[in-house]
This record gives structure tokens, C-alpha cells and sequence, in this order.
């Protein structure tokens, strides 16, 4: 039984003051929009099938709004929910519409979304599965079989053919999670359209992408070309942290330090941060209230990386303050280093870093 309108909106809204309690960060999230995802959510996926296809016309109003806020920082609760709505809607749609006008236009309106949502999700390390299965699920008997029973291998050679000039320049693209992206989703078409390229293939693509990325959370194994980055923060801040780690580590020549992915377990986790901030190329100490005015481990990590940072040349970048909200810091030599404004504009401040880091990249 799916949870209710009152289940549901409660639970996201305590997720979100866990995002380090930014005005702005939920400002950003309209929960009406959020109500009207659950309610029709809880009518499609609650009761028999027979109450769920009494329901079936939520469709539309359900699809209307998970567009509008897929991009959220709800995106993967609302595709979560996505796959849950299609699996429960479309059994209905078999059972009490099968192959007529009803059942066909519901099937392609379940198909049309899931597309949609994993061509236009953000993908990131942390939700690869969710990507994979609205994969398996779009190309499965769910959107092909029972919806175009007489065109199947038409429909996989247009998805293919769709998937293919990506795959082919692969290694020409940006980031590590586009890679994996086209990967996943060839490797998804080449399982049921078996053409040109095999499966097989692919999965051995998808090895190679991961095995020549993984390196990147561990010092002891980072390329010589790569260029590592420490992220030192209060564990206040970890949303934040996260977004930023998420967002480094699938950009070319750069490892990403942080200790939530870095640390094994059973090391000794002081040891391996002070390691790792002897070994670090450049560090970004993200600066909150949270931090400047915290006691505990954060302000070691600071005066460790400030006492890196004097041993540097004037005219070397090793230290980058990136501010969350409105803070002021204590600290002289922080306060002499031009800091990033994060909280303003994410996006602009994230551009202004890579261009820092980019500008060390070359230099060295």
C-alpha cells in the first residue's frame, strides 16, 4: 500500500531542513506541487486494480507536475515515485483495459514518461540505480510488447540508432557520469536488440569507465594526471559538501577528496584525512555559520590546510573559501583570501571554482 498525501509531504519536508538549513536552498521547492504529486500518486498506486484503473485519468495531472519539479532537490523521490505510479497503473491498464483505446493510451503515456525522466534527470553517482531502472523498465515488455507488439525490433532499432553516435564517441564526452549514462543506457537496448553491438560489449565498456574513475576516492591510487582536490567542511554542511564532491568528481584531471566516499572502513580516519590534506593539490573549505563558529574536528582540518597554505608562494592558489550562507570568518588568513559566494547562485559560484582549478591544472 502506497503512503498517503499525509505520509509523504511531512517526511520530505524533515529531509529538506537537513539541507543545511538554507533559506534559499527551500525556497526552491514548491510544495503544492509536491501535494498534488503525492495525492495523485496515493489514487495510483493504493487499493485493487480496480480502484487504481478508476483513477487512471490522474495520469495526466500526474505527468504534468513531476516535469515541473523533476529537477528539484526532490528529483529522486519523485522518480522513485514515477517508477512505483507506471508498475501499479500499468498493471491496472492490462487487467482491466488490455489492447484498447484506454489501455494503449495509458501504456504510451507511462512510456513517455519514463523516457522523459531518465533522458532529463540529473544523474549522479548516488542514483545510477534509479537511472538503471527506469532503463530496464522503459525497455521492457512494460512499453514494447504489450504497447507495439507488431514493431518491437522497429522500436529497438530507433532506440538504438537514437543511443548510437553517443556511444560511439563515448570517450570524447565531458564526464565520467555522462559516460555512464550512454553506456547504461546502450547496454540496456543491446540486451533485447542484439544487431551490432553486444552487450557483452558494452559491459565491458561500462568496466572500463568505472575502473579508470574509481582511483579517483583514494589517494593512494590517483593518476599522476590528476589533480587532487580536498573539501573540508562541518558535518552541517554535508548537502552541501555532497553537491560539490558530486558535481568535481566527474570532471576531467580532477580527484575529488571527501571523507563521506574517501574512508574505508576500519582505518584510522584521522590519519587518512591528515594524509590526505598533506597529499592534496588544492583544498575548498566551505564556510558556513555551522563552521566558523563550531569547536571540533572542522577547525583542526582548517588550521592543518592554513598551515599547508603558508608554505605556498604568495601568488599560489591552494586554499579556495567557498560561502554557504552569510558567515564572517574568524580565522586573519582566511579572511585575506577572496572567498566564493555559493548561496546567491550555485551554479555561478561552481563556474568560478572549476575556472580556479582549471587555472592550476595548467600552471602545473
Amino acid at each position: 500500500m502506497a503512503k498517503t498525501r499525509n505520509q509523504i509531504i511531512p517526511k520530505i519536508r524533515a529531509e529538506l531542513n537537513i539541507y543545511t538549513g538554507s533559506v534559499d536552498v527551500r525556497k526552491e521547492i514548491d510544495f503544492s506541487i509536491l501535494d498534488l504529486i503525492a495525492e495523485d500518486a496515493t489514487k495510483l498506486t493504493s487499493g485493487s486494480n480496480k480502484d487504481i484503473s478508476d483513477n487512471i485519468d490522474k495520469l495526466g495531472s500526474f505527468r504534468n507536475n513531476v516535469i515541473k519539479i523533476l529537477h528539484s532537490k526532490n528529483q529522486d523521490w519523485v522518480l522513485n515515485t514515477v517508477l512505483d505510479v507506471s508498475l501499479k497503473a500499468h498493471a491496472a491498464a492490462v487487467a482491466f483495459f488490455k489492447s484498447g483505446p484506454k489501455g494503449k493510451a495509458t501504456y504510451e503515456s507511462i512510456s513517455s514518461l519514463i523516457k522523459y525522466c531518465f533522458l532529463k534527470m540529473n544523474i549522479t553517482l548516488n542514483n545510477l540505480d534509479i537511472y538503471s531502472r527506469l532503463l530496464s523498465f522503459y525497455y521492457s515488455e512494460y512499453t514494447t510488447l504489450i504497447m507495439i507488439p507488431n514493431h518491437i525490433e522497429s522500436f529497438y532499432k530507433k532506440e538504438y540508432e537514437e543511443c548510437l553516435e553517443k556511444y560511439h564517441h563515448i570517450d570524447e564526452l565531458e564526464s565520467m557520469i555522462d559516460q555512464l549514462a550512454v553506456a547504461y543506457r546502450m547496454l540496456a537496448i543491446t540486451e533485447k536488440f542484439n544487431k551490432g553491438i553486444s552487450a557483452h560489449s558494452v559491459t565491458l565498456m561500462i568496466h572500463k569507465i568505472k575502473n579508470s574513475t574509481k582511483t579517483n576516492k583514494h589517494l593512494g591510487n590517483v593518476n599522476d594526471k590528476n589533480h587532487t582536490v580536498f573539501i573540508c567542511y562541518a558535518k552541517e554542511d554535508k548537502e552541501h559538501a555532497e553537491k560539490l564532491y558530486e558535481s568535481l568528481r566527474t570532471r576531467k584531471s580532477i580527484s575529488v577528496w571527501w571523507d563521506k566516499e574517501c574512508l574505508l572502513p576500519g582505518v584510522n580516519w584521522e590519519n587518512e584525512i591528515l594524509n590526505a590534506i598533506d597529499k592534496c593539490d588544492v583544498s575548498i573549505v566551505i564556510l558556513s555559520n555551522n563552521s566558523v563558529d563550531k569547536t571540533g574536528y572542522v577547525q583542526k582540518e582548517i588550521k592543518v590546510l592554513l598551515d599547508r597554505l603558508s608554505h605556498f608562494p604568495p601568488n599560489k592558489i591552494f586554499l579556495i573559501p567557498a560561502r554557504v550562507d552569510e558567515c564572517s570568518p574568524q580565522s586573519r588568513e582566511l579572511k585575506e583570501l577572496h572567498w566564493v559566494d555559493m548561496f546567491d547562485d550555485w551554479d555561478a559560484g561552481f563556474t568560478k571554482i572549476v575556472k580556479t582549478l582549471e587555472g592550476i591544472i595548467e600552471k602545473k
